[in-house]
């Protein structure tokens, strides 16, 4: 009997051990969920947007969002050095000049299932069906066009750039195929020209599906002119690619253009908006330089040769970031874009002997 006793009474104190470890685990549990919570919403309270001189990013407590993430009901892509993408395409979904995945547009993949119509290359008419896809290749070219459900040109693509041909192709004294372009709302404004996305001298043609009012310096001797100029001296190019965005669903003026082609093997990427580059430069104190046409040297695009008398190279400014093995000329060039810290000054002050290759043309 009292062994019996002695059995029940280690038995009671061995189940009060457990109920007690399982009192001590739920306290930790509930302690740690407490944590977990409190963690959760600090981090809340501290996410916001932040900007410097390089772009935006979004705090998430002491760090910082990467990648793809929805805030306040809106979907943004951040590098992997947390700034935020904009007037871009990531994953074939096309980002505003704000930053905002652009919904309306639908993913720039799905505009392949658009109908397929012919448009004469030299209607002058400035109004574009919706949902479309046009061929705007001259001749036996295949450069197509697509629009989205505004009739806005948001995507222009072709396997192989073709260059013009003017011992075999008809074209005007001025290398063009036709006399005129079509006009698109917003080309009456005097500083936007009628602007092909594919040049008449890459194989374009000149219906409202291949021309977008485009500023007029930005066409003839800004990052426009000289993309196009780039190709012709290669020879033409592959793969290419344009992404035309917009500020709203309204108007069919472009706010900013992407690039993506490839010259000789090599993949390029130029980004730019539909601005002055020259007077952007200016008043963002890149360079001040008196500028000389040579109205006799133009090209088959009306894009006017451009040579400048600029200061001495010892003496310009340059931009640099610390862990950067280049210089630029250009403080808004798309290789710095990513840089949180940028520095300024001379050549010599940078120590840096590599200019960059994208902007020191």
């Amino acid at each position: 009997m009292k062994e019996m006793l002695s059995y029940h009474f280690g038995l009671m104190k061995g189940m009060d051990i457990i109920m007690k470890n399982k009192t001590i685990k739920k306290v930790i549990a509930s302690c740690l969920l407490g944590l977990a919570i409190i963690s959760t919403n600090s981090i809340k309270a501290n996410a916001e947007w932040r900007q410097d001189t390089s772009g935006w990013w979004y705090t998430e407590g002491t760090s910082y969002a990467t990648g793809w993430r929805e805030i306040d009901g809106k979907w943004y892509y951040f590098y992997s050095n947390g700034y935020m993408a904009f007037n871009t395409t990531i994953d074939g979904y096309a980002l505003s000049s704000s930053g905002e995945w652009i919904t309306t547009n639908n993913t720039i993949d799905s505009l392949e299932s658009n109908q397929l119509i012919e448009v004469y290359g030299g209607d002058l008419s400035g109004k574009r069906k919706a949902n479309v896809k046009v061929d705007i290749g001259f001749g036996n070219r295949e450069y197509y066009a697509y629009t989205n459900q505004y009739g806005q040109l948001v995507k222009v693509t072709a396997k192989k750039i073709v260059l013009q041909d003017d011992s075999t192709e008809a074209v005007n004294s001025k290398g063009r195929y036709y006399d005129d372009e079509a006009k698109v709302p917003g080309v009456e404004s005097a500083s936007l020209d009628e602007g092909h996305v594919i040049a008449d001298s890459l194989g374009g043609v000149s219906n409202a599906y291949n021309i977008t009012p485009q500023n007029s310096t930005l066409n003839r001797s800004g990052d426009q002119a000289y993309m196009e100029d780039t190709i012709r001296k290669a020879g033409g190019c592959a793969d290419f690619t344009a992404i035309i965005t917009y500020p709203n669903t309204t108007t069919q003026i472009p706010d900013h253009y992407s690039y993506t082609y490839t010259l000789n093997g090599n993949v390029i990427h130029d980004e730019f908006d539909n601005i002055n580059p020259d007077e952007y430069n200016v008043n963002a104190g890149v360079y001040n330089t008196n500028t000389k046409v040579n109205n006799s040297n133009t090209n088959v695009n009306n894009n006017t040769n451009v040579t400048t008398d600029s200061n001495k190279d010892s003496e310009r400014t340059v931009y640099w970031t610390p862990n950067g093995k280049s210089y630029h000329y250009d403080k808004n060039c798309s290789t710095l874009s990513r840089s949180k810290v940028i520095y300024s000054g001379t050549i010599e002050e940078c120590g840096k002997t590599d200019a960059c290759d994208k902007c020191s043309k």
